[in-house]
């Protein structure tokens, strides 16, 4: 994912295609914590496929394999730390603001909560969406729950994603 962030597409295709050759030899049995090692990968390969799909240009192909990644995610049992770390949604709605899809954004932020409460990542993302769509007291009150999330931090990033372009820290 980090070559594909940086544009180097040919490279992730590479490394996308050493993970599998990985993933292939994973026996069936093994666990990620509490989920089973190969639909952990899975959920991993539709991450990176949504993320390079996008790269390359291919937006419906990206959202789609980024959908089907957070539905795993969805599918997966608590676990703490979870078996995938990164939450599919975070990319999701990154990759939906940088084409300009502040309302899809939204809804792909509004669901994550569930899964992950007051985390500071959704909460940024979704503070953007409803920027971006000229709703802001409901911007402001985002703001406000993203202010405590992350009230401790000594940077607070740009995006949801490192995933979506120019979000890299300083």
């Amino acid at each position: 994912m980090a070559c594909s962030a940086l544009g180097r597409t040919a490279d992730a295709r590479a490394e996308q295609a050493a993970f599998e050759a990985a993933a292939a030899r994973v026996p069936a049995d093994w666990k990620v914590g509490n989920n089973p090692a190969p639909a952990v990968l899975d959920l991993a390969r539709h991450m990176l496929e949504g993320e390079l799909l996008w790269r390359e240009g291919d937006r419906a192909g990206a959202f789609a394999a980024l959908e089907a990644g957070a539905r795993l995610e969805d599918e997966m049992v608590y676990d703490e730390p979870p078996g995938w770390m990164q939450p599919v949604r975070h990319a999701w709605g990154a990759l939906l603001m940088a084409d300009d899809r502040p309302v899809e954004a939204e809804q792909v932020y509004r669901d994550d909560p569930e899964r992950h409460p007051d985390n500071g990542w959704s909460l940024l993302g979704l503070r953007e969406a409803l920027e971006a769509q000229g709703r802001t007291g409901e911007a402001d009150q985002a703001d406000a729950a993203l202010t405590r999330a992350w009230f401790r931090a000594e940077v607070e990033p740009r995006s949801s994603c490192f995933c979506e372009p120019g979000a890299a820290l300083p």
